[in-house]
């Protein structure tokens, strides 16, 4: 599944932005699908960190964003997201 496909997977409403269900609903996909898991906090934590502008929801391009600080760990920002390899 590509990112575009996950994020239009839980994108409910089809308003192009992520609510916080709809956000967690994504970490449990990805978790599921990588073993892996998450707690209540830490996908909070992360929730804020990608929701760039404040506004309750992550836009497809924050979400974007987030997901290539992540995977491009020579932005510097890996650490402010608080993701772990």
């Amino acid at each position: 599944m590509t990112l575009n496909s996950y994020f239009d997977s839980v994108d409910q409403d089809n308003d192009g932005a992520l609510d916080k269900a709809e956000f967690k609903e994504i970490v449990a996909i990805v978790c599921k699908e990588n073993g892996t898991t998450m707690s209540e906090g830490e996908m909070e934590g992360i929730f804020s960190l990608l929701d760039k502008d404040g506004d309750g929801k992550i836009s497809k391009l924050e979400f974007m964003q987030g997901f290539f600080a992540f995977n491009n760990p020579e932005t510097g920002n890996e650490d402010e997201l608080g993701f772990e390899r």
